[in-house]
């Protein structure tokens, strides 16, 4: 994805998939979603969460930080902090050498 003639970030995409599951903002970071299947929801929940919580939508927040976030820790703050509509992992690196993190998320918190 470029702006201003400049590349942004790269991304996987799949046809007719909405959002981003992985990408690379070059020299920054990376970030990776991953499924989390928990037992305390069903896509109901999903679906209260996203209209009447105002829940964010995993893969259209990651293509949002890739777009917006600077800096590793920007995108760990993001995706520590936000409430989502779905619990899963995310797998994130930096660019320097034992930077990353992986987050472990529930709808409305961070496990670890």
């Amino acid at each position: 994805f470029q702006q201003q003639n400049k590349t942004l970030y790269s991304a996987v995409m799949f046809a007719g998939a909405l959002g981003v599951l992985t990408g690379v903002r070059g020299g920054s970071f990376s970030i990776s979603l991953d499924e989390r299947h928990t037992n305390n929801g069903s896509v109901w929940t999903n679906a209260h969460e996203a209209l009447l919580r105002k829940g964010k939508v995993a893969t259209f927040e990651l293509r949002t930080a890739l777009e917006h976030d600077s800096t590793l820790e920007e995108a760990l703050q993001r995706m520590t902090e936000t409430h989502f509509i779905a619990p899963f992992y995310a797998i994130l690196g930096g660019a320097a050498p034992g930077a990353g993190a992986v987050v472990t998320r529930e709808r409305d918190f961070t496990v670890d």
